[in-house]
């Protein structure tokens, strides 16, 4: 936090201070400090940018509407479900809830 004179005021022990101040190692690690751990990633940023096209991907969501158990040892009933199919991040087509009574577990 203080100027390099300040701290050599404190430090330097041919001024008066407490007699730890060493130039060689003082400075580097005053500079690094004030320029801080990311000091590395400003300088990695002159590197050129490249932009690549990411492919889109078919995916389909499946929703589940779920049924309340009674009790805390009953088993989840699905009561309906639906289908969104997606086509990278648009959506392309969804149907609507069809209910699961009857069908087999």
């Amino acid at each position: 936090m203080l100027t390099a004179t300040e701290a050599r005021k404190l430090h330097d022990e041919a001024i008066g201070g407490d007699s730890c101040w060493q130039d060689e190692v003082c400075h580097s690690r005053r500079s690094y400090y004030r320029k801080g751990r990311n000091g590395g990633a400003r300088r990695s940023l002159q590197v050129e940018e490249i932009v690549v096209s990411i492919l889109e991907i078919p995916f389909v969501v499946l929703h589940t509407y779920v049924d309340r158990p009674r009790q805390a040892n009953d088993e989840m009933v699905i009561h309906a479900m639906c289908v969104e199919l997606w086509m990278g991040s648009q959506p392309i087509a969804m149907t609507g809830p069809q209910h699961t009574f009857g069908l087999p577990p």
